[in-house]
């Protein structure tokens, strides 16, 4: 049986456009199930909660990453099989497992294709987070915290993304301390810190860390045109290593392209995997 958790919200609100056409393909497919919706902060989590107690097979959450994510912290093993139906601003997380849209989100949970796979476990200040894909630190993060979503409006999507691009003119770069592995130990001048989670790419390593020390006109120029935040985080050089500590004080960090606290953090394979469905390229 089908759980699945709409965030009405997600995406400037696309999911009201389309609920009816999504219920009745999912219906057609044979993975009709029960519908909840959140209605305000930390509903997510316990509606989560509600559908493990209630023994579903499936728990699906509807909206974009940061939906994605909240459900994922909450999901306690790999009884319970984790799907994703992207209807959110950033889909980045649905991408990686090979999900591209809604649509086929639908084919996908049908086909129930499933891969138990690590998952990154972030402790700061405020607590543990998992996540799936990556890890945010610097200039992205602090984005993530002070323009948690976009508005419906043209222009106010204008001023939304000259907002962002204010932010990231007035970001000061930050020196982070950092450990990898116990073994390699350094300072790092810049403005974005970017841990993925390549454990399940056959890497030798869990995680590819980025690092970035400034954002080139041209880039700028991009995000102004298309809203699209990679274009503010291109890297410099990467490294890799299975386990991170940063150690320098008060930096944002953002999991899976939401907010979650500040730094010192420590970045490690977490000791538990997530049973999740994926689309047959993955």
């Amino acid at each position: 049986m089908y759980y699945y958790i709409i965030n009405p919200s997600a995406g400037n609100g696309k999911i009201n456009k389309i609920q009816e056409k999504l219920k009745g393909i999912l219906s057609n497919l044979g993975i009709a199930g029960e519908f909840v919706k959140s209605t305000g902060p930390g509903d997510i989590p316990k509606l989560t909660e509600i559908g493990i107690k209630k023994g579903y097979s499936t728990i699906v959450a509807i909206g974009g990453d940061s939906t994605a994510n909240e459900v994922l912290n909450y999901m306690p093993n790999d009884k319970t099989a984790f799907g994703i139906i992207p209807v959110g601003k950033t889909n980045t997380l649905a991408s990686s497992l090979g999900i591209p849209d809604w649509m086929e989100a639908c084919q996908i949970l049908a086909a129930r294709k499933t891969r138990r796979l690590n998952i990154g476990e972030v402790v700061t200040a405020s607590g543990n987070r998992y996540f799936i894909n990556k890890i945010a630190i610097g200039l992205e993060a602090d984005i993530r915290k002070n323009f948690p979503s976009t508005p419906k409006q043209i222009v106010s999507k204008v001023k939304h993304n000259l907002g962002i691009l204010k932010n990231s003119k007035s970001f000061n770069p930050f020196t982070m301390r950092f450990e990898i592995d116990k073994s390699i130990k350094g300072d790092f001048k810049g403005i974005n810190i970017h841990i993925t989670n390549v454990s399940f790419q056959k890497s030798d390593k869990a995680f590819m860390i980025s690092l970035q020390e400034n954002v080139p006109k041209t880039e700028k120029i991009k995000f102004i045109k298309t809203g699209d935040l990679s274009y503010l985080a291109n890297h410099n050089s990467t490294l890799y290593g299975n386990h991170i500590y940063l150690k320098s004080n008060n930096i944002s960090v953002a999991a899976d392209d939401q907010y979650i606290g500040a730094t010192p953090a420590e970045i490690s394979i977490a000791n538990k995997k997530i049973r999740i469905i994926v689309g047959s390229i993955f």
